[in-house]
């Protein structure tokens, strides 16, 4: 690899599919797609997972960390609400805690850093 940097850091984040503990409910590539997730994950806790990846100097390190998210039995209207805002374009899971889903998700266990995609062990290494 040619480094044009000395610093390099990635990051992603999956969202766990609540009814199969080895899978992964990837980005919703539509509004019906992230309508779908949004309901299977309503009234549901989860688990997401972020890796971020560190290269100092040529040296990587890499980092990966989880937390359980409980999102609340949300309403049609809600719903309508969450797909209209456009905040699951890009998103795993169909959602971004940091956008209008902060008012249905509670972070049940783990750091509300990983949700956002970024494993939290990273920024030690950092400072």
């Amino acid at each position: 690899m040619n480094n044009a940097y000395d610093f390099v850091v990635v990051a992603d984040t999956l969202v766990g599919d609540p009814d199969d503990a080895n899978a992964a409910m990837g980005k919703p590539e539509d509004s019906a797609q992230a309508l779908a997730m949004l309901k299977r994950l309503s009234g549901r806790r989860h688990q997401v997972w972020s890796a971020t990846g560190v290269c100092i100097l040529g040296d990587w390190t890499f980092f990966v960390e989880s937390s359980v998210v409980e999102i609340s039995e949300l309403t049609n209207e809600e719903l309508g609400s969450l797909i209209d805002s456009k905040s699951w374009q890009g998103k795993a899971g169909g959602y971004d805690l940091a956008g209008q889903m902060e008012t249905y998700a509670s972070l049940i266990d783990g750091d509300e850093l990983t949700v956002l995609g970024f494993a939290p062990a990273a920024l030690q290494l950092l400072n």
